[in-house]
């Protein structure tokens, strides 16, 4: 106050900031020097904001700087990454350009991206990054399932196709068993035809099984 007085000041405004996690609050007052509170506050939200060094931090103060010292009404600011933009319903919003939108969901429209909705409350600036889903486009629903069903499919082939050149191997094994004479050499065609005969059910119950859970995966519930 005694720096606004010597200055002339008539006006002096009062920034504060606190961080919490990955949110940073702005709290700006209004003060008249000769007054011994201030006649304007307000607080805003800035988040989530990773870095000091992010150049839309200083651009996300600027407007709500502006904003507050023209007394507009409160609303909702959103920063996209650098490198992104968007559109909501009624404006481009360019990248590192702060864009105030009404508070509540805002739909943000991409062209060959699925829309993205998000929730920005009154007094709140958004930087938005990557990782709220403006990067890469995001799979379509249920993706995930389809590649877990084409692959447990593959797998089933897999199985009862080595199944059958199991079944295969066995039976020349018992056409060998069929024509052998030798005592010795029936017993080690018996244990092989067994551990073959082994392998090859074990082998047809795993692809089946996984037939199963690929058509459980491609028709069931929530496919």
């Amino acid at each position: 106050r005694e720096a606004a007085r010597a200055a002339g000041a008539n006006l002096v405004l009062l920034p504060r900031l606190a961080q919490r996690g990955d949110r940073l609050t702005v709290h700006l007052s209004l003060l008249d020097p000769d007054r011994l509170s201030p006649f304007r506050a307000t607080v805003y939200v800035l988040g989530p904001v990773q870095s000091v060094d992010d150049p839309r931090l200083s651009t996300a103060l600027r407007h709500v700087v502006r904003a507050f010292l023209v007394g507009s009404p409160v609303e909702a600011v959103l920063l996209p990454a650098a490198g992104q933009a968007f559109r909501t319903h009624d404006r481009q919003v360019p990248a590192l350009q702060a864009t105030a939108v009404p508070a509540g969901r805002v739909r943000l429209m991409r062209r060959g991206h699925p829309d993205l909705l998000v929730d920005v409350a009154a007094g709140e600036v958004l930087l938005l990054d990557a990782r709220d889903g403006l990067g890469p486009s995001a799979p379509p629903p249920g993706a995930g399932r389809r590649v877990a069903a084409w692959l447990t499919t593959g797998a089933a082939a897999a199985a009862l196709v080595a199944a059958a050149v199991a079944g295969a191997q066995l039976s020349s094994t018992q056409a060998d068993y069929d024509r052998s004479a030798n005592g010795p050499a029936l017993d080690r065609l018996k244990s092989r035809g067994e551990q073959q005969a082994l392998t090859a059910n074990a082998l047809a119950v795993t692809g089946g099984l996984a037939l199963g859970v690929a058509a459980l995966l491609f028709w069931g519930p929530g496919s």
